[in-house]
């Protein structure tokens, strides 16, 4: 893999890390708690379950969700720093990676946020992106110059 697939693929992971996290603390967990609980517990033996039961069985669902939740933050935010030192050490640039990793971050952190919690994403907001994406690769380019200008 080349650096910026790799410095993508740890964006990525970046943005994952951030979803879980909101997860963790949404009260939308309760909705993917409730998904498990109907895996976990057969509809057949809900009339079987005295109700001090099921109440217990929602709490252990949501504890579980968020603990899984809780372990994916960690997962995702391993799995970010490992591409992205590999991506650093493909790489000539510092700069080109972070630049890469920060664009495809914030780009995909906005997508998850608003397809998973209806998050508006405006045009001001995408023309803002742009503009702090530009501006980023603008200093990326001029650093590059002075490098390479060191260097001869």
């Amino acid at each position: 893999m080349s650096f910026a697939s790799l410095a993508c693929l740890s964006g990525i992971f970046a943005a994952t890390a951030s979803l879980f996290a909101k997860l963790f603390t949404d009260t939308r967990t309760e909705y993917v708690s409730s998904v498990l609980q109907q895996l976990l517990v057969p509809a057949s033996m809900n009339d079987k379950v005295p109700v001090g039961d099921v109440v217990r069985m929602d709490d252990l669902c949501m504890r579980v969700t968020g603990g899984i939740c809780f372990g994916l933050i960690f997962a995702s935010n391993a799995a970010m720093w490992s591409t992205f030192t590999k991506a650093l050490a493909k790489s000539e640039s510092s700069v080109k990676v972070s630049t890469i990793n920060n664009a495809t971050n914030f780009f995909v952190t906005a997508i998850l946020g608003n397809l998973l919690f209806n998050e508006p994403l405006t045009l001001r907001w995408w023309c803002g992106a742009s503009l702090i994406v530009l501006g980023t690769l603008l200093v990326s380019q001029r650093q590059g110059q002075k490098d390479k200008q060191k260097t001869e």
